[in-house]
């Protein structure tokens, strides 16, 4: 006798998945398998336990927890595995309808929280003062609200005093005898007094200097209006300079290969009665301190030196601000002596042509330069796949 039996969760159909009872036994009846709605209560079978079946024994399933906030809101938690044991799920936990406890509140209705930052060069006459800036969350009903946006809180911190570049002309006196132009630049935020003063000198004062040809003299020089006035000399002279005074002058000139040298010329003037001379020529009285070996832009081969593939290359050198530098190497070889080139080249042999032979050449650098090829030589033999000629005709006579 066989009747089926039907799994029932919880009241909620999850699969359909017939129970044979078939001689007090029971087993999996794939054969019926379905997913539909849930079908009455099961009829225990003559002989089978009375204990309704849900599952097959070892069976695991993954159900999804929810719980409740308590604002009508299901949030899922994860899943969770159950296994089947004698017939029926263990381990519902949470999933079987259980709510949890709900959280603690995460703040104190009525609290406020607040942040500040600060704005460097966001305010302030030249944009270099810093700026306080505030935002607040509030707590209500138990978790804190999204923050507020950045507000400005007091005024803007700025140590500038002016607009830089900024100029004025305040009415303060300025200079030696207070007839110049104050004027006040802003430069980083700060006033710098300038004064425009046309004055030399402080109104009134006088100091004394020696005057005349001998230097003997002596004469009084007074401040007056800002400037400096001379008065006369107490000793009276004549001409410009005393007799036998020689005055030289010395001049710096340009020399050498490339005008990088210098040497010194001097002349020489002398007074006589009482005037100077017309002076004389320039004369050297230096030699030409010049720092550069060559003419910029000249070249010379006479170096000898090693160079090249095979050493036999010259240096050619370069005046380069002055001095001689390794330009290039004038080389005429192409190869190093001694070394042999070979040239090989696969070509085609046997009796139809369906082998392949290697032949090579070879050629020897001497002198710097290759010499001409040799003549052809077999490198490795035709390897022979035939044994005979296309189209050839071989004949056995056999004797009886």
């Amino acid at each position: 006798m066989k009747k089926n039996i039907r799994n029932i969760v919880l009241g909620t159909f999850l699969a359909y998945s017939p129970l044979a009872c078939d001689d007090a036994q029971l087993h999996h009846d794939t054969s019926q398998d379905t997913e539909d709605t849930c079908p009455p209560v099961p009829i225990v079978p003559d002989g089978c336990p009375e204990i309704p079946v849900e599952c097959l024994d070892s069976e695991t399933r993954a159900i999804e927890c929810f719980f409740d906030d308590n604002t009508g809101i299901q949030h899922l938690t994860g899943t969770q595995q159950q296994i089947c044991t004698d017939g029926r799920w263990d381990n519902y936990g949470h999933c079987s309808g259980e709510i949890p406890t709900p959280p603690l509140p995460l703040c104190l209705d009525g609290s406020v929280e607040r942040e500040y930052r600060v704005r460097e060069n966001s305010c302030g006459l030249n944009n270099r003062g810093n700026k306080i800036q505030e935002r607040t969350t509030r707590c209500l009903d138990g978790v804190w609200t999204s923050r507020t946006p950045w507000l400005d809180v007091g005024d803007c911190q700025d140590q500038d005093r002016c607009v830089d570049g900024s100029v004025t002309s305040p009415p303060d006196a300025c200079g030696l005898n207070g007839d110049g132009l104050l004027t006040q630049q802003c430069i980083e935020g700060i006033y710098e007094n300038l004064c425009l003063d046309p004055a030399e000198c402080l109104n009134g004062t006088t100091i004394e200097v020696s005057c005349g040809i001998t230097g003997e003299g002596v004469s009084t020089v007074i401040c007056e209006d800002g400037y400096l006035n001379v008065g006369p000399c107490s000793v009276p002279s004549t001409g410009e300079c005393i007799d036998g005074t020689i005055l030289s002058e010395v001049r710096e000139r340009t020399c050498g290969l490339n005008e990088n040298g210098k040497f010194f010329q001097e002349k020489t003037r002398e007074c006589v009665d009482g005037y100077w001379t017309i002076g004389s020529l320039w004369t050297d009285i230096s030699t030409c301190i010049d720092p550069d070996d060559c003419v910029n832009g000249s070249t010379r081969t006479d170096i000898t030196a090693d160079c090249g593939i095979n050493g036999n290359g010259f240096i050619e050198q370069l005046c380069e601000v002055g001095a001689w530098v390794n330009s290039r190497c004038n080389d005429d070889d192409v190869c190093r002596d001694g070394i042999v080139n070979t040239e090989d080249m696969s070509i085609t042999c046997g009796l139809n042509n369906r082998g392949r032979e290697v032949i090579e050449r070879e050629q020897t650098c001497s002198s710097g330069h290759w010499s001409s090829f040799s003549g052809w030589t077999v490198a490795y033999s035709c390897n022979e796949v035939d044994n005979c000629v296309y189209g050839t005709t071989m004949y056995k006579w056999r004797l009886y």
